[in-house]
């Protein structure tokens, strides 16, 4: 139960959610007892290389597990009320006494002084529940996302791309269809793809938009950074696009983890070779008809958005930026 948590079996904190099989204390040996560089659970092994079992049994695992109610509200309920809440008081005082108080005779226990345990346990169950949902795109993970429309053309292979910028290592999934998956949803790519926390993930979105369908980006309380530029390449001589409308933050707000989303670009409503080109008077001209990179924001976004530094929109009107009640988002 320790390392569940995080913590090695003397009770320091000493890992980052989440652990898996292959978590290694300090980047030496593994975290779980019985596996080494030339140890290992043969069954499991096979199992992980088994391509039915990772993408099919697993996750419907998974979402069973979840439905039956293996939730973060239920696992935070069961550690603090269940657990810590039943705990002897008298003993716990006594022990703290001894170790923290009358530490100048025990001073190996003061690397425990590691704060508040119940914080840190909701960190903890958090990033690694939100973890394994994006892996397996289930429990929780459809109810975090960003979404927006947007219309236009097709373009090659590679030339739209929703580039995301993690906190941590995760997985990422969109798709594009009516607003609560009537009508059928077009997923992008080949379906999930995983996100580095170094390098991050680029989703292919070269398809042809309308402004009848949403575009869809689950796992959103993982994102830190997310770049739309390349959508509007092309828009004023190819693309049509015509900016970001009913874009929606709002799921990118976790409750535990508060608001991730540190920065926002949006790019350019041209190329930026012909935007920055003195001769291209035809497309600075008709700058006037495009006024709003993003409209209709209201203030559900407001906590995704409160740790935004930047909202880049490099090429669009001072008028960039609309909320449905000025000043919120200044």
């Amino acid at each position: 139960m320790d390392i569940a948590l995080g913590c090695a079996n003397n009770g320091v904190i000493a890992y980052e959610p989440p652990i898996t099989r292959d978590s290694r204390a300090g980047g030496r040996s593994y975290v779980f007892a019985g596996r080494s560089a030339i140890q290992s659970n043969v069954l499991w092994d096979c199992l992980e290389c088994w391509d039915v079992w990772m993408e099919e049994i697993v996750p419907e695992v998974a979402q069973a597990l979840y439905d039956a109610g293996l939730t973060y509200e239920n696992a935070s309920h069961m550690f603090d009320e269940e657990y810590v809440n039943k705990w002897s008081e008298t003993i716990y005082n006594e022990s703290g006494h001894y170790k923290y108080i009358n530490a100048t005779s025990n001073p190996k226990y003061r690397q425990y002084l590691n704060g508040a345990r119940m914080s840190h346990r909701h960190w903890w169950l958090s990033k690694s529940m939100n973890y394994y949902d994006a892996k397996w795109a289930c429990g929780d993970f459809a109810k975090h996302s960003i979404q927006f429309r947007i219309t236009k053309e097709a373009s090659g292979a590679g030339t739209n791309l929703i580039k995301i910028y993690p906190t941590n290592n995760t997985f990422f999934k969109a798709q594009r269809g009516a607003q609560g998956g009537s009508g059928g949803v077009t997923v992008f790519g080949n379906g999930l793809t995983e996100a580095l926390i170094n390098v991050g993930a680029s989703i292919d979105a070269s398809d042809k938009f309308d402004d009848k369908e949403y575009v869809f980006i689950f796992g959103a309380t993982s994102i830190e950074g997310l770049d739309l530029s390349t959508l509007l390449i092309n828009s004023f001589g190819g693309s049509i696009g015509r900016g970001y409308t009913d874009i929606d933050f709002g799921g990118a707000y976790d409750n535990v983890l508060g608001a991730q989303l540190k920065w926002i670009k949006l790019g350019a409503p041209c190329t930026p070779d012909l935007y920055l080109n003195p001769n291209a008077t035809s497309y600075i001209n008709n700058m006037s008809i495009w006024q709003n990179a993003i409209t209709g924001l209201n203030e559900s976004n407001q906590d995704a958005l409160e740790n935004v530094e930047l909202i880049d929109v490099v090429g669009w009107s001072q008028q960039s930026v609309t909320t449905t009640t000025p000043g919120w988002l200044s």
